[in-house]
């Protein structure tokens, strides 16, 4: 109880806001950087293979054209997931509000454990 008495309840919302937006860029963001990175390398390396083999090259390319098509698919399927996810946080975020700013009920009914499996 003297931890939620020395906190606001807007504080702990916001830093559960925070954290929960600091794990998003990291799945994101940097997701998405090791992509790039790995298409750049991609590139440098069919230029390096045109000019040791063209053949190859031309054999690399064209099995790699089917996932030019996949890609869009894919990026409708992250899209879904980006908005579950952004669902999922403000449920959670609401279920966690309830909870801490009733935090003496909670405590009252010893229902801790029903409000972690709410939250989860």
């Amino acid at each position: 109880m003297a931890f939620f008495d020395g906190r606001r309840t807007g504080d702990l919302i916001s830093r559960l806001s925070s954290d929960t937006g600091q794990i998003e860029s990291a799945l994101s963001t940097q997701v998405a950087m090791m992509i790039k990175s790995g298409l750049y390398c991609i590139i440098v390396i069919i230029l390096l293979m045109i000019s040791i083999s063209w053949k190859m090259t031309l054999f690399l390319i064209a099995t790699m054209v089917p996932t030019m098509f996949f890609t869009p698919a894919y990026g409708r399927f992250a899209k879904q997931i980006r908005k579950d996810i952004s669902d999922g946080q403000a449920a959670s975020s609401n279920v966690a509000e309830e909870a801490i700013a009733n935090i003496r009920t909670v405590k009252a009914f010893a229902t801790e454990e029903v409000e972690c499996n709410d939250y989860a």
